[in-house]
């Protein structure tokens, strides 16, 4: 079962590089759908109809690291893009208060925070 597996990895990376940004992540997001696809083998169960399964399984992979990657917060440094005009902004910058508007800023997300 896992030589018939194999065959497919040609497929499974043309999916990927497809639906990914990069070379490397279309090799990790294949790599984790034929280990999930090898786990599922291991535990004593059997994949009927291999080229839909892993296809499926690409996917949910693809999405998971979607949704992960836009549930994380993005953090920004505002003070690189600040001009400082005088003591009291820099003072500001530097104060408790300032901190924790950066802080709740980063949590937005990231049409909010541009706004």
């Amino acid at each position: 079962m896992k030589n018939e597996l194999i065959q497919y990895y040609d497929y499974l990376m043309r999916l990927a590089t497809a639906k990914c940004n990069s070379q490397a992540e279309a090799e990790d997001l294949v790599g984790d759908t034929m280990l999930a696809a090898f786990t599922y083998i291991h535990k004593g169960e059997s994949i009927e109809h291999p080229k839909t399964w892993l296809t499926n399984t690409l996917y949910h992979k693809h999405n998971d690291i979607l949704r992960k990657k836009y549930r994380s917060p993005i953090t920004v440094c505002f003070d690189e893009s600040l001009n400082l005009s005088t003591e009291e902004d820099e003072k500001f910058l530097l104060s408790d208060e300032a901190a924790n508007v950066r802080k709740e800023l980063n949590h937005l997300a990231k049409i909010t925070r541009e706004v």
